[in-house]
């Protein structure tokens, strides 16, 4: 809950308010605006810096590699290796299975239960950066994220993934971020981690990466 007095949620036309709005941030963020977003996307985005020189850097994306990497089940990217779809690039930093996964994922929540008789999980750390053009922002994981074990798909489990998590974030140009998921698998699967873009019929944006 916020302090008070709390910013309301409606205005009434011509009318002013002043009010709290609590967020909650990564600790290293030092660099923080607010900025509103209108629901007509013509609209420029404001930008409010909370600090002093606070700004969005404009870095430039680094340059993507072969587009052919990662397109096959049967020859997915090394592990290590970057991929490229439409507007991202994303890499597999590392993975845990078994009692170590289950050890980090008990700790990142109390809650958490675990893996059932016959079944483990597969944290997997990605780091993701946005190659896409667009000077408002895009989101990431609009698309699906599992894995395949032969003709088996896994998909995420139902816990609180380790901190930080690879949620739903928007990324402007050149910008990264990294996290965990995690996914339920029987154990000892073989698996190779997919992407699919949403609204990618025809899995044109469809990637493979080897888990190491």
């Amino acid at each position: 809950m916020p302090p008070e007095p709390r910013l309301p949620d409606t205005l009434s036309p011509a009318s002013i308010a002043e009010g709290w709005v609590p967020y909650l941030v990564q600790s290293r963020d030092d660099n923080l605006l607010l900025f509103y977003n209108s629901d007509d996307r013509e609209e420029p985005i404001t930008f409010l810096a909370l600090s002093p020189n606070a700004a969005v850097t404009g870095s430039t994306p680094a340059l993507a590699p072969s587009g052919d990497l990662g397109t096959r089940p049967d020859a997915p990217a090394p592990a290590g290796e970057t991929v490229s779809v439409h507007g991202w690039t994303l890499r597999i930093d590392e993975s845990l299975r078994g009692a170590a996964a289950w050890q980090l994922i008990s700790q990142a929540n109390r809650f958490n239960t675990a893996p059932a008789e016959g079944r483990e999980y597969l944290a997997v750390r990605l780091t993701v950066q946005a190659t896409h053009t667009d000077e408002r922002y895009n989101a990431f994981i609009s698309s699906t994220i599992d894995c395949l074990d032969g003709k088996t798909i896994y998909e995420e489990a139902d816990v609180v993934a380790p901190s930080p998590r690879l949620s739903e974030v928007r990324l402007f140009p050149g910008a990264t971020t990294s996290g965990w998921m995690v996914l339920d698998v029987p154990e000892g699967a073989t698996c190779t981690l997919r992407y699919r873009a949403l609204f990618d019929f025809y899995d044109e944006q469809t990637r493979y990466l080897a888990i190491p």
